[in-house]
């Protein structure tokens, strides 16, 4: 699915499946059937953890991240 469509998309909307190549003959996208996630997946098609999913995308295409030696060191470096 195009990312601008995924990203409209909420629990509430449900979510398009692409068919095929997702192509018509015409060019346009054809988008078969919605269903609604799976009850135990709707806190991902929540607008604020979306929000939080293209942040945390946008940093990683920058190079914005950091590696640590153990879980102690990331936990001190959150706390400060």
């Amino acid at each position: 699915m195009p990312p601008r469509l995924l990203q409209e998309h909420t629990a509430t909307e449900g979510v398009s499946t692409v068919m095929g190549d997702g192509t018509g003959e015409d060019g346009q996208v054809v988008l078969r059937g919605v269903t609604e996630p799976a009850s135990d997946q709707a806190w991902f098609w929540n607008p604020e953890w979306r929000s939080g999913e293209r942040e945390a995308d946008g940093q990683l295409a920058t190079g914005r991240t950091e590696e640590f030696e153990s879980a102690k060191s990331m936990f001190d470096a959150l706390d400060r």
